[in-house]
């Protein structure tokens, strides 16, 4: 399924390009993948993708899973095209909703935003919400200064 509209693109480089959001795979080896244009040199794309597993695969393992994904896929012709990877692993990538979440929220956030402090994007803001969600956070905090 697709979160965003638009039908998937292929880059010159074969990264689907005209994504404007992300694809989510439920049943996939991934979690989600999507591209970050904005951040690509000309003629090229941006892409992310996230993968959760408990079985802690070595970096050279995730890269090569993502890569065997995208060529399967048509995305990638060979590994040459790969200009730079990284793998960055974050221990808790979500918030935990546990019996304090609530009550807690209600007595921090307001402190926080009473003492000057903004609390945004995922963490900040004790929330469910997605990467694109947070960036935007940040961006509309940044409007209003």
């Amino acid at each position: 399924t697709t979160s965003g509209t638009a039908p998937l693109g292929k880059a010159s480089t074969g990264v689907p390009h005209a994504m404007d959001s992300s694809i989510t795979m439920p049943n996939g080896s991934f979690q989600r993948m999507g591209n970050r244009r904005a951040r690509a040199p000309a003629n090229s794309s941006s892409l992310y993708v996230e993968v959760a597993n408990n079985m802690n695969p070595t970096d050279d393992e995730v890269k090569t899973s993502v890569r065997a994904f995208l060529r399967d896929h048509d995305w990638l012709g060979d590994d040459a095209e790969v200009e730079v990877e990284e793998v960055r692993h974050i221990k808790y990538g979500y918030v935990v909703f546990d019996k304090h979440y609530f009550a807690a929220k209600e007595c921090l956030l307001p402190y926080l935003r009473g003492q000057g402090v903004q609390s945004l994007g995922r963490y900040g803001a004790w929330v469910y919400a997605s990467m694109e969600d947070a960036l935007m956070d940040g961006f509309q905090f940044a409007q209003g200064l």
